[in-house]
């Protein structure tokens, strides 16, 4: 038995492996002929080290030198958690799609906020998959940013980042949900029209910029300036631009679609 399938079944019931469509369950293999590295399904409890950013969710990858990990709370995730989870490595360890990387001298919350962002812009790609692929995703994703939604517009001062974020996503991720961006619309039009202009300003550019992830983190780069420390990448090659703010590699795409 693969290893992949051998550690899922230690920590979630069969019906979570025969939940995944042909599609998702072949990615395993695709990785390890990719990489030569198995991919296993391990609980969080076996983590080594604390991490914030894995140990937050039910389920959660991790790629640390040849260790391809999907870290997980046992029995408490479903066929499509852990399908999104082998998307994302699929994108990054088989079609090597560019990436936003933070660099090794970035601080812990410049990393946090990178890997935000690298994650939402995968998501732009990996939600509506995963949505054709699994009938339960798409409610499961309406509750996400129902939560989301509901943060934001409770908050007293507006976090910019997960605004434009959720409001994107909603557009153009979750388009069915029109009540949620009915609500958020709302809740835009209350604030300075310099807010809704930059918010709908980058909705619509993500929305010329999809499918091409190449495209993509070009818009992310314009919306942040030249001023913060990340790489992006492709693992192939890279050029060096220093900006005096901080070190800004930007990835001259080769396989961009």
């Amino acid at each position: 038995m693969p290893r992949f399938e051998e550690t899922l079944l230690q920590v979630a019931n069969m019906d979570v492996l025969e939940g995944l469509p042909d599609t998702v369950r072949a990615i395993p293999e695709q990785i390890a002929s990719a990489t030569g590295s198995e991919v296993q399904v391990l609980p969080l409890s076996a983590l080594v080290d604390s991490c914030t950013f894995l140990e937050k969710s039910n389920i959660s990858c991790e790629v640390n030198g040849s260790a391809i990990t999907i870290w997980c709370k046992p029995y408490e995730f479903t066929s499509s958690m852990l399908g999104h989870e082998l998307i994302h490595l699929r994108r990054k360890l088989v079609e090597q799609v560019p990436m936003l990387i933070p660099l090794r001298t970035a601080n812990e919350q410049q990393s946090t906020t990178i890997h935000f962002f690298e994650n939402e812009m995968e998501h732009l790609f990996i939600i509506p998959e995963e949505i054709d692929l699994f009938p339960d995703a798409e409610e499961r994703w309406a509750k996400q940013y129902r939560d989301r939604v509901g943060r934001i517009t409770q908050a007293s001062t507006p976090d910019l980042f997960e605004l434009v974020f959720t409001w994107t996503q909603l557009r153009l991720s979750l388009p069915n949900q029109l009540e949620l961006a009915k609500a958020l619309g709302q809740y835009l039009r209350s604030l300075p029209e310099t807010w809704v202009k930059t918010v709908d300003y980058f909705r619509q550019d993500m929305a010329q910029a999809l499918p091409s992830k190449s495209c993509v983190i070009n818009v992310m780069k314009d919306f942040l300036g030249r001023g913060g420390k990340f790489t992006s990448r492709n693992m192939i090659t890279a050029q060096h631009v220093v900006d005096h703010d901080g070190e800004l590699i930007i990835l001259p795409i080769l396989n961009a679609q």
